[in-house]
C-alpha cells in the first residue's frame, strides 16, 4: 500500500468518525432523569420562546413555585438608545412571556446585577441562591 493510500484511508476514517460524532455525539452529553419537584426553576436566557415555554410548563405543572432568572443586557441596546429607540431587555421579554403563559408575577424573581453572558447569569443566580439558603433544589432550563 502506498503512502498516499494510507493517508487517504486515515483521512476517510477520521472524516467518518467526525461525521458520526457530529450526528450523534450530543446524545452522549445529555443526562436526563424524571422531573422531580424543586424549590425553584432557574431559566438561563436566550432561546426565546423555547426556554420560557419549558419553564412555564414546569411551573404550571406544580414542579416549582418560583422562577429565577438574571437581568441580561441585550447586545446593541445602547446603540438603539442613542437613537432614542427603546428595546426591552432579554429579561423583560422573558418576564412578559412567562406572565402571558400563566406565571404569577410574584413568583418571578430577577437576580440582582446585569449580565451579558451565560457565565454571568450563572454567577448572578448562584449569588442569589447563596443568599437564600431555603432554596435547596432547582430545575435548570437551558438548551
Amino acid at each position: 500500500m502506498s503512502r498516499k493510500s494510507i493517508l487517504a484511508t486515515i483521512l476517510l476514517a477520521t472524516a467518518t468518525l467526525l461525521a458520526v460524532f457530529l450526528w450523534r455525539g450530543g446524545h452522549w452529553l445529555v443526562a436526563e432523569s424524571d422531573l422531580q419537584e424543586a424549590d425553584a426553576v432557574v431559566v438561563l436566557l436566550g432561546g426565546t420562546p423555547e426556554r420560557e415555554l419549558e419553564a412555564a410548563d414546569v411551573y404550571n405543572n406544580g414542579y416549582a413555585q418560583k422562577i429565577i432568572l438574571s437581568r441580561f443586557a441585550t447586545h446593541g441596546r445602547e446603540l438603539l438608545n442613542s437613537f432614542r429607540i427603546e428595546m426591552p431587555s432579554g429579561s423583560e421579554n422573558t418576564v412578559s412571556v412567562l406572565r402571558q403563559l400563566g406565571v404569577a408575577a410574584e413568583h418571578i424573581v430577577i437576580a440582582p446585577g446585569t449580565n451579558s453572558s451565560t457565565r454571568g447569569e450563572a454567577r448572578a443566580v448562584a449569588n442569589y441562591l447563596g443568599q437564600h439558603p431555603h432554596i435547596g433544589s432547582v430545575i435548570l432550563v437551558t438548551s
